[in-house]
């Protein structure tokens, strides 16, 4: 604001729009002398209100940016600030519905009474105390630290984990030699006492949470639609996440409790171990959290379905803009803090990432050598596009979206990570989005701009929080010029961003439609004293009296 403030002071009528940038640093230089020799900086109501629209819009309206400190030092009870509360539950919510079915971590074989840890993918036999590998067929004795391989029906020839030796052993369940095995046992012919309990505890964990967050979701419709359009993927995406990690090992049927006891093999043990044994394929596990997901949806529609019925909008077309966009510039002084921090964050990633990954891994890409070339002809193709549009800020935007897509396929990154940058990637998105299209009927762009802006702002700012947190820890391990560049750039930022807190603070509290109203919240009280000018001068002490009218003489709730 500064920057800008002291180029209007030093350019010819304070016009500074289609200048390059040598005759803006003149500008801003003779503006600062001026400043130093006594001008007057930015005059009442500029610190708080020049912010909110940093977007520069020659011959057309400003574009709104607000942030929620703006909203709320505003104080305009507005559908945008109201929505704010449910916009970070629906951020949290989404993050925890994913943790829950994640760190509940264990997968309920209906079958065989067993639970499969998704992480280790081993299942965990409730009877023997043992372990189940999915993948290769092998039970691990917590006790004796001998695995079993249950797949060739030598169950009786463990390999020790420790020492590496053999050893004979009996019957996994009751000490009958293998021979003994054909007939199944007693303990898995009839179904598990645990199954009931595990079934209910599986779909309690799945149905209340969905029901609750649809009921949450709902609400964004008629408290401000435009966050529907955004939150409401997002949390469908969430869950969809969830329920393909979270697919019971037992497949569909013990779930819907159709069968009651497993096949066996020759040795006794039951077929439906592991993944791919048991109906749980890739089809299965994408219809099943595509189908938690349309049910997410349907119920959040169901909940409001009479706001729906009485509902009318005037808007609800999109058309390409053609008119101005945000300078690089305006895109940094708006942004830069967040993406400062999520930058150095998603570099620390990446390096990590490339570290810890030998170069001979490059060579599990082949199979997919013809989607990697399509893809990265889409992403120069789309760039191109766009820079054709004007939307220059997509030299930034896109290359760190797509980066976030990137990262979010790391093997072993966590749920949490993962959520951070697929807000990331969605926040940048809208930030190209307000570049090339505009809702039909908008003052300009300004509302189109309002809108997704403060969407992005509140999922960066919560991506912002969670690098810095996961930043902090690593910056001993940097080079000490990295070091230094990284503390030095963040201190600055800060710095800045915090001075509007002060400025812009004191400064709409001095600015005030009338100096001599008392200070109060109560506006019945404003009005006595106040007015306001519209062309002509109006004495809201009119208003006033006419409000204290009609409550004490109107009966009931007539329409006026």
């Amino acid at each position: 604001m500064l920057w800008r403030t002291f180029q209007r002071m030093g350019a010819p009528d304070g016009m500074t729009e289609g200048a390059g940038l040598l005759r803006r640093w003149m500008w801003a230089l003779d503006g600062f002398a001026k400043s130093l020799a006594g001008s007057p900086l930015p005059g009442p109501g500029e610190w708080y209100w020049l912010p909110s629209r940093v977007i520069p819009a020659p011959g057309d309206v400003e574009p709104i940016t607000e942030f929620p400190l703006f909203t709320f030092l505003y104080s305009d009870l507005h559908a945008h600030m109201i929505v704010l509360m449910l916009a970070l539950f629906v951020i949290a919510w989404g993050l925890s519905f994913v943790l829950a079915m994640r760190n509940a971590g264990k997968q309920v074989d209906t079958y065989t009474g067993r639970q499969v840890d998704t992480y280790t993918g081993r299942q965990v036999d409730t009877y023997t105390g043992r372990q189940v590998d999915t993948y290769t067929g092998r039970q691990v004795d917590t006790y004796t630290r001998t695995q079993v391989d249950t797949e060739h029906g030598t169950r009786n020839h463990a390999l020790s984990e420790v020492e590496g030796t053999q050893h004979r052993e009996a019957s996994l369940w009751d000490g009958t030699p293998n021979s003994q095995l054909a007939s199944p046992n007693p303990r898995l012919a009839s179904p598990n006492p645990q199954h009931a309990t595990l079934i209910t505890d599986y779909w309690s964990l799945i149905t209340f949470p969905i029901v609750f967050g649809a009921l949450v979701l709902g609400a964004l419709y008629p408290t401000n639609t435009w966050d529907a359009f955004t939150y409401m993927p997002l949390a469908a995406i969430a869950v969809a996440y969830a329920l393909f990690n979270a697919f019971p090992v037992g497949g569909w049927k013990p779930l819907l409790r159709v069968q009651s006891q497993p096949t066996l093999t020759k040795a006794g043990q039951p077929t439906e171990v592991g993944f791919a044994n048991v109906g749980a394929t890739l089809v299965a596990r994408l219809t099943f959290s595509l189908a938690g997901a349309l049910t997410l949806l349907a119920l959040a529609r169901i909940f409001y379905q009479p706001y729906f019925y009485w509902f009318g909008s005037g808007y609800g077309q999109i058309d390409a803009w053609r008119g101005g966009h945000t300078p690089l510039s305006s895109y940094f002084t708006h942004w830069g803090v967040f993406l400062f921090l999520i930058f150095a964050w998603m570099v620390w990633e990446t390096r990590e990432w490339m570290a810890s990954t030998p170069l001979s891994s490059l060579t599990k890409l082949k199979p997919y050598q013809l989607i990697v070339e399509l893809s990265l002809a889409a992403f120069f193709v789309t760039l191109i596009y766009l820079l054709y549009r004007g939307a220059v800020i997509s030299l930034i935007a896109l290359p760190m979206a797509v980066w976030a897509a990137l990262l979010i396929l790391r093997p072993g990154q966590s749920d949490a990570k993962r959520w951070v940058l697929f807000m990331v990637g969605t926040s940048l998105v809208l930030t190209i989005a307000v570049e090339v299209v505009v809702l039909v009927g908008d003052i300009g762009r300004m509302n189109t701009v309002f809108k997704l802006y403060l969407q992005a702002w509140t999922m960066l700012a919560v991506s912002a929080a969670a690098a810095l947190g996961w930043t902090l820890p690593a910056v001993p391990r940097w080079r000490t010029r990295w070091r230094g560049i990284w503390q030095v750039g963040l201190t600055l930022l800060l710095a800045g961003a915090a001075f509007f807190t002060v400025t812009g603070t004191l400064d709409k509290i001095r600015d005030r439609m009338n100096s001599e109203v008392p200070h109060t919240l109560d506006s019945m009280t404003y009005m006595e004293t106040s007015t306001f000018w519209d062309s002509v001068d109006m004495r809201l002490g009119q208003d006033y009296r006419a409000i204290r009218w009609m409550q004490d003489n109107a009966q009931g709730s007539p329409v006026i």
